[in-house]
């Protein structure tokens, strides 16, 4: 959004708020992020919370903290390789389409390909059913 606003104000010498109404009519707060920055940050807030609630599950409160600054979750480059992540996006991308959220990612792979020749990739299956029942795969 950012090189956006910069093309469009720089272009058309216009402001901010001519911009929001050309390319965010409604304000939606929208989020974008390359797929694996985004789950470095997820591992951050899973440890920052496991400080402070160490008994605690983390997931539905991190979830809802990224529900509430975005209405709008943008991935670049989906892409799984790791058990941790597998098992952790599985249940943030549920919970945040639970919560409303719209999420659009690009990726190499269809869904069924995520994550492919994983270990317990199984246990990851039931996110390929999400994605496939719950997006629009182009």
């Amino acid at each position: 959004n950012e090189q956006l606003l910069d093309e469009y104000t720089n272009h058309n010498n216009n402001n901010i708020d001519d911009y929001k109404l050309k390319y965010n009519p409604i304000n939606l707060q929208c989020k974008r992020y390359h797929f694996h920055e985004f789950m470095i940050q997820i591992h951050q807030k899973i440890h920052t919370f496991k400080k402070l609630h160490p008994r605690s599950d983390p997931i539905p409160s991190i979830s809802a903290q990224i529900a509430r600054e975005a209405r709008v979750l943008c991935f670049d480059e989906m892409q799984i390789t790791d058990i941790a992540d597998a098992m952790i996006i599985k249940r943030i991308l549920t919970l945040l389409l639970d919560l409303g959220v719209v999420v659009v990612t690009t990726s190499n792979r269809p869904p069924c390909g995520l994550y492919e020749g994983g270990i317990n990739r199984a246990v990851f299956l039931p996110l390929v059913d999400v994605l496939r029942e719950r997006l629009v795969v182009v």
